[in-house]
C-alpha cells in the first residue's frame, strides 16, 4: 500500500505488475482520438481500467480520496510521479545514513 512514502519503489513494483500482463501503454498514453479504430479504442479502454484500478488498489485510503477521480492511469500516473518524484528526492535514503 502507497502512503506517500518510497514512490520508487511502490512505482517500479506496479509497472512491473502491468508490463506483465500487457497493460502498461495505458501508463503512457491518452485516450485515443475519436477517429481511432474500434480495436485500438477497445484495446486503450482495457488496459486504462487494468491500470487505474491496479493503482488505486494500491493505494492508502488517504491517497484513494485523492486519485479516485482521475479517469485516465496517464493522469494519475503522471500525478504522482511529479508530485512524489520531487518529494523522495528531499527524502534521505535509509541506506546511505550511519548509526
Amino acid at each position: 500500500e502507497f502512503d506517500g512514502q518510497n514512490f520508487k519503489r511502490w512505482q517500479e513494483r506496479v509497472y512491473s505488475i502491468l508490463d506483465m500482463y500487457s497493460v502498461a501503454n495505458a501508463l503512457s498514453e491518452s485516450k485515443p482520438a475519436t477517429t481511432a479504430t474500434e480495436k485500438v479504442t477497445e484495446q486503450w479502454t482495457h488496459a486504462n481500467r487494468v491500470c487505474r484500478c491496479t493503482i488505486l488498489s494500491t493505494l492508502s485510503n488517504e491517497l484513494f480520496d485523492v486519485y479516485c477521480s482521475y479517469k485516465e492511469a496517464k493522469e494519475i500516473w503522471d500525478s504522482m510521479a511529479t508530485k512524489y518524484t520531487a518529494e523522495d528526492a528531499n527524502t534521505p535514503n535509509y541506506t546511505t545514513l550511519k548509526t
